[in-house]
């Protein structure tokens, strides 16, 4: 399944005055964060090592890193099961890219602080990335603790034992 794909984004309703390579950015930040946090399958693994060394050690910008390696081609081949399971409830599914709810698309929008228009002006830098990282990493320890992307009410969001707040 193709979870996303930056052709997606330039090709269709797209800011005039931005590069193309501004549609591949939401996507390489999702993806490089999967690939930091053991998300992918065997078989990216071994077939992606050196696109693996070039994220771990910040080489290329994340949608920089998304379209040289990938072309912008973000599948369900390139994670394990826990990472398809996750993808699928949070990111996109076979209707698209979820929307609503606490959805990707909706906490890469509160978390940069951007209206609707927006979604492809966030600069594509590790430190934007690094500030979307800390909603991910909860958003998935929810996931894991819950099966749902947020808490029931009254619940205690822990990581590494340690009580933190969670995303809205």
């Amino acid at each position: 399944m193709k979870y996303d794909d930056a052709s997606w984004h330039y090709d269709g309703t797209f800011p005039d005055d931005l590069p193309k390579e501004a549609g591949a950015t939401h996507i390489g930040m999702y993806f490089a964060w999967a690939v930091l946090s053991d998300l992918t399958s065997d078989e990216f693994a071994a077939d992606s090592a050196e696109a693996i060394r070039q994220v771990k050690t910040y080489g290329q910008t994340p949608g920089q890193w998304m379209l040289a390696h990938f072309d912008g081609v973000f599948t369900s081949d390139d994670l394990d099961e826990e990472g398809n399971v996750f993808t699928r409830a949070y990111y996109a599914d076979d209707d698209g890219m979820r929307h609503g709810g606490h959805s990707y698309y909706d906490d890469y929008h509160v978390q940069f602080r951007i209206g609707k228009g927006d979604f492809y002006r966030v600069s594509d830098r590790w430190s934007n990335f690094y500030h979307l990282r800390s909603r991910l990493d909860a958003r998935l320890a929810i996931f894991r603790q819950t099966g749902k992307l947020v808490l029931p009410k009254g619940e205690t969001l822990k990581i590494d034992g340690k009580p933190v707040v969670p995303p809205g």
